[in-house]
């Protein structure tokens, strides 16, 4: 066994059949140019970013002992991720992705979730004695008092979710002090259709940072002791893939929280990660290290979380 982690998650694992078609989607056809498969699942692909990044982490959720799926157990544990508190299950096959990239390096994924998800019922605070952050996904939404007893714990919980699944879902996200949703889910979610009026409506007591992501658009965030609401540009660069973006953002945010990084800073560190990790095709790129991240930052023309209201 290794370091003790610093950042645990449980969510979903993945297995994805990459196809990179020479056509924007909105084309409805196209040639492919080439073929792939990867291991992916959103938090999966987010705790293997963190341990790229110099942080220490842990898969605490389910993973399959089924003879076919030993490259994705062995994906997240040759990058760095512990595995030693996760469950082990035949029923816990990972999430099947089918995903098209497009000439723009846009993507549209289909998958099959019928599975072992969320925490296993053996989950207990033990597996969060070093933690200091803990990643969820959508699924949590099944297992909330795991989340509200990490939170009761002092570990900060980031929400990553897509899609709802109605009233526990909504629950989910009044319990998590830190929100890092995509716009579109974040507008369904609330209703709103204005990035102040969004962060209003998810604001909580619970609350330390609401973060709306945008792609290429950038980020907007607000942070606790404060009204106002910032924007992060994203960073330019030559997008290859988008494949995987959103879980690098999660996962540099949270190695940056981890290391005493205020919410804007971290998103700041987190929109660059993401940014390289389009660079590549794929979402586990061996390529986004540290100082990759570093050197970007520090581009005479990088952008600066800038203040769009209060």
């Amino acid at each position: 066994m290794g370091e003790r982690p610093q950042i645990v998650g449980f969510g979903s694992v993945a297995v994805d059949h990459l196809l990179r078609v020479d056509q924007p989607l909105s084309r409805g056809k196209g040639r492919v140019l080439a073929e792939s498969h990867a291991q992916g699942g959103n938090v999966a692909t987010a705790l293997v970013a963190a341990a790229s990044l110099g942080t220490s982490t842990g898969y605490v959720g389910w993973l399959s002992t089924d003879p076919r799926d030993t490259s994705v157990v062995e994906g997240l544990s040759s990058r760095g991720v512990d595995l030693s508190r996760a469950t082990y299950s035949a029923q816990a096959r990972p999430v099947r992705s089918t995903i098209l990239v497009d000439c723009t390096g846009e993507r549209f994924i289909a998958y099959r979730d019928d599975t072992c998800l969320g925490a296993p019922p053996s989950l207990s605070l033990d597996d969060f004695d070093t933690a200091r952050v803990l990643l969820i996904d959508a699924y949590a939404a099944s297992t909330p008092a795991i989340v509200n007893k990490a939170v009761l714990h002092g570990i900060a919980v980031i929400a990553d979710v897509e899609w709802s699944i109605g009233p526990a879902t909504e629950d989910l996200l009044l319990l998590c002090q830190y929100l890092v949703l995509p716009w579109e889910f974040a507008a369904t979610v609330t209703g709103e259709d204005s990035v102040n009026a969004i962060i209003s409506a998810l604001w909580s007591e619970r609350s330390e940072a609401v973060v709306i992501t945008r792609g290429a658009s950038g980020a907007w965030l607000r942070q606790r002791g404060s009204q106002t609401v910032w924007h992060q540009a994203g960073f330019e660069v030559e997008v290859l893939d988008t494949t995987g973006c959103g879980d690098w953002f999660h996962g540099a945010y949270a190695a940056a929280l981890s290391q005493g990084l205020d919410p804007r800073q971290s998103v700041r560190f987190a929109a660059a990660a993401a940014a390289l990790s389009a660079e590549y095709l794929g979402g586990r790129s061996t390529e986004v290290t540290p100082a990759a991240v570093q050197h970007l930052l520090k581009a005479p023309h990088a952008p600066w979380p800038e203040r769009v209201s209060g």
